[in-house]
């Protein structure tokens, strides 16, 4: 199980990271200048990070469900190379990102909340992926 759980996780992380850099590039860069279609210029441009984009949202969801496991089961989180904090922080920044592109119509329209839900989506993006990076430089130093 420890095993599996632990080549899940990065599977899982491998899998999400390129189409989730993008939804938020699109979701809260693109947007923060006006509200845009989302992916529609990668639909009819770039297949693969069409495909990307798309299995990052069943496929984050297999990362949600594992780093809030994670939050609230010690002895799962000992399968995992995370800290609590760290899956608090992927696990919030998860849902968070979810329920905002699932919400996107509702606040990209208005101009106050499109501007400070993109700089918060920016700020919590650029947060979350460096997290992420000093997780796994500090797991490779421990490693070494």
């Amino acid at each position: 199980m420890g095993r599996a759980a632990h080549w899940l996780f990065w599977v899982s992380i491998a899998l999400t990271l390129p189409g989730l850099a993008w939804q938020c590039l699109e979701a809260y860069g693109l947007t923060l200048f006006g509200e845009q279609m989302l992916f529609f210029s990668i639909v009819h441009t770039s297949l693969v990070l069409t495909a990307l984009v798309y299995l990052a949202f069943p496929v984050g969801l297999i990362v949600f469900l594992q780093t809030t496991a994670a939050t609230f089961l010690p002895s799962y989180r000992k399968l995992l190379p995370l800290g609590r904090m760290a899956a608090v922080v992927g696990s919030l920044f998860l849902l968070i990102h979810f329920s905002l592109l699932a919400s996107y119509n509702v606040w990209a329209h208005h101009s106050a909340s499109r501007v400070l839900v993109s700089i918060i989506g920016i700020v919590g993006a650029v947060g979350a992926f460096s997290a992420l990076f000093r997780i796994a430089l500090i797991r490779k130093e421990a490693a070494a």
